[in-house]
């Protein structure tokens, strides 16, 4: 059999969405431009936020569990404090949890991925595993890896439609992850820092 050409995306007519997919990619050079908080905003919502749907969010998830929780950690947002802080999709609120300066600590827990420390915030990715074993067994683990890929295709396609630099991480030490982020019977499963690029 021949092939079948399918037709290239025209980048002049794509739509916005189409165009994100396109210019979107990893980047790790970060300046030092502030980001507006509600930049951040449309981010994580883009990641777990509610939708007009009742229960539910921007990611599907199996079973309408949604057992993932993002933190966020910010250095360089306008109208808010450097701090670490816990986001709430039914309020589309951030909890704070402490204040201060952590971007250095996080590229130490992401073995001294040292330009993490120039993101103006990151975003960490963790989930609760048996919350989805309890309905799915074993299964139930491979569905919060989904989730999460969802979220974080969400986040850097929006991020690339704000004009924003990203990527994701997965090399971290999770004991040190945790711990600078009290997660408790949360795993971390990916890190995103997010800045303007350099």
């Amino acid at each position: 059999m021949d092939l079948i050409y399918l037709k290239k995306l025209d980048t002049e007519k794509a739509n916005t969405l189409e165009k994100s997919i396109y210019n979107r990619c990893s980047v790790r050079s970060f300046s030092g431009k502030p980001v507006k908080l509600n930049t951040l905003s449309k981010i994580i919502w883009s990641a777990q936020g509610m939708t007009n749907e009742p229960k539910r969010r921007t990611t599907p998830s199996a079973g309408a569990i949604y057992p993932l929780e993002l933190f966020i950690i910010s250095r360089n947002i306008t109208d808010l404090e450097n701090g670490i802080y816990h986001y709430l999709p039914e309020d589309h609120a951030l909890d704070p949890q402490k204040e201060g300066r952590f971007t250095e600590s996080l590229a130490r827990a992401c073995f001294h991925q040292t330009f993490i420390q120039d993101a103006a915030f990151a975003i960490i990715i963790a989930g609760d595993f048996e919350k989805t074993k309890q309905k799915y067994s074993e299964r139930g683990e491979r569905y919060v890896f989904m989730e999460a890929g969802h979220a974080c295709q969400n986040m850097s396609l929006i991020a690339t439609n704000l004009l924003l630099a990203t990527v994701v991480i997965g090399a971290f030490n999770d004991k040190e992850l945790r711990d600078l982020l009290n997660l408790g019977d949360w795993y971390p499963i990916a890190v995103m820092p997010f800045a303007y690029e350099k």
